[in-house]
């Protein structure tokens, strides 16, 4: 398959971006071609089967660049891929990855009700991703996010898919040898 994976920044530091940078070397694994729209890379692709392809966004002020980003995303044609998956601020897309919630749900959280600029810019953006003409399908990180996206867009139900994130077991692996040298187990919630 010819798979574009969007996200400004392909890197693998921070959720959205370790994401799509383990995704892309999975998927290149399998022997798909992965191309990645970014705005931003701290990293190599992993893969002969992985290209980079360069979006401009504003260098400086975070609406302009989600503006910038999102509007040049939007005017590229895709048609030459088998599946778009957007994450971020993607506003047309086969698959949409809903990985941290909404900002409207996110203002709510923080009790604060005088919107930005930015506010405005990523609420609007949202609604269109949270279309059906606009996206078809969504993975979800959470059962509770897949409610609040239904709640809050009236996106169908049977078009969101909960994908709890994946750990990577080589690279969080205590091993069977720890926990026989090692009585006690220790734990960590995040």
């Amino acid at each position: 398959m010819n798979i574009a994976l969007i996200v400004r920044k392909y890197q693998t530091s921070g959720g959205t971006e370790r994401f799509n940078y383990n995704l892309s070397k999975y998927l290149a694994e399998y022997g798909h071609k992965v191309t990645i729209f970014c705005s931003k890379s701290k990293t190599t692709p992993s893969n002969k089967n992985i290209s980079l392809k360069k979006v401009f966004s504003f260098p400086f002020n975070r609406s302009l660049k989600t503006i910038s980003f999102t509007n040049n995303i939007y005017r590229k044609d895709f048609s030459n891929f088998d599946i778009v998956q957007g994450c971020g601020k993607i506003i047309k897309q086969d698959v949409y990855r809903a990985g941290g919630g909404f900002h409207k749900l996110y203002l709510k959280k923080i009790g604060r009700d005088n919107l930005t600029f930015y506010d405005k810019v990523v609420m609007s953006i949202e609604k269109k991703i949270y279309n059906t003409e606009n996206t078809k399908f969504i993975l979800s990180v959470s059962n509770q996010l897949k409610k609040e996206i239904i709640n809050e867009f009236n996106f169908p139900e049977n078009r969101i898919v909960v994908f709890h994130n994946p750990v990577d077991l080589k690279q969080f692996n205590i091993g069977e040898n720890y926990l026989k040298k090692n009585k006690k187990i220790n734990f960590l919630f995040v």
